[in-house]
């Protein structure tokens, strides 16, 4: 059967885009290898001096005053998407660093250096700047985040210094403003000719509607549940993973329904848990790993 295309407009510091990460979850789970997924950055802030948002009342102020709109803004958000959020700990944008093109640019060196990685790194700055503060603009930060997905570190610093990283984002940039995206995440869904753009966060309920339309109920999802072994491989492809993101991947009603399931899992020591305000990451107590090295170089990487 022909494969559904997925292509993701997206930024690493939007948060609706990190909301919309069980959604992306829940694609995997329900329809497997039937979907292609490709991200597209689309650069959310060139500068925060030219930004400005009416519906949420972010923007024409400092970065100080910036940060604090932005602070408001995602502590509504959390509410409605579900996903954990420090809120408390943002501080990304100063005079030094006033846009999230850095941050688009470091995506793209990923890619270039493993696309089946990017995904992971992308997943990884949307938890660092959600969650723990970070300042994901920062190139050492970058650097810091790329050692821990696994990315081959000299490659990675190579594409962000030589120019070929932004080169790349640029090209997505076109692509975005080719497409007549003018918000993230957009989701764009196509199967053979026919495809359609949808803005803005959406459900799993939602986008299987359009992929059963678009397709003319050819592409169907399948039924799934949760069991030991469908999380670890889950887990195995996306190391670490919320409840929202088990809870909407494996169709189960409620978060506290997700919490009992995965009692017997954490007492046998298979899945840990990272605590982050009143919810938790949940990761594998003993990850899989593929150790590599390469001959010439000498450089070993998981």
């Amino acid at each position: 059967m022909e494969k559904l295309r997925l292509t993701v407009y997206s930024d690493p510091v939007c948060i609706w885009c990190w909301g919309s990460e069980p959604l992306m979850r829940a694609l995997e789970t329900h329809y497997g290898k039937l979907l292609s997924v490709q991200y597209v950055m689309g650069g959310l802030i060139k500068h925060i001096d030219d930004f400005y948002d009416p519906q949420n009342a972010i923007g024409d102020v400092a970065s100080e005053e910036f940060n604090k709109q932005v602070t408001r803004h995602w502590e509504e958000a959390q509410h409605i998407h579900g996903m954990p959020v420090r809120a408390d700990l943002f501080d990304l944008y100063s005079d030094e660093y006033p846009s999230t093109y850095p941050q688009n640019i470091a995506y793209k060196a990923a890619e270039l250096v493993n696309p089946d990685l990017a995904p992971i790194y992308l997943y990884r700055m949307r938890k660092a700047v959600s969650t723990q503060g970070k300042a994901i603009s920062h190139e050492d930060v970058q650097i810091e985040l790329a050692s821990e997905v696994g990315l081959e570190i000299s490659a990675f610093i190579q594409h962000l210094k030589d120019g070929s990283a932004e080169k790349a984002f640029h090209k997505d940039l076109a692509k975005t403003q080719a497409a007549g995206v003018t918000g993230f995440p957009t989701l764009e869904i196509a199967y053979k000719d026919q495809s359609l753009l949808l803005n803005g966060y959406r459900s799993f309920t939602e986008i299987a509607s359009v992929i059963d339309y678009i397709s003319k109920g050819a592409v169907k999802p399948r039924e799934v549940h949760l069991s030991k072994d469908n999380l670890v491989e889950l887990l195995r492809k996306h190391p670490v993973m919320t409840l929202k993101e088990v809870q909407i991947a494996f169709d189960i009603p409620t978060i506290a329904q997700t919490e009992v399931l995965l009692e017997d899992w954490f007492k046998d020591n298979t899945i840990s848990k990272e605590t982050v305000g009143q919810s938790y990451f949940i990761s594998l107590s003993h990850p899989q790993k593929s150790y590599s090295c390469d001959p010439e170089t000498g450089i070993c990487h998981f």
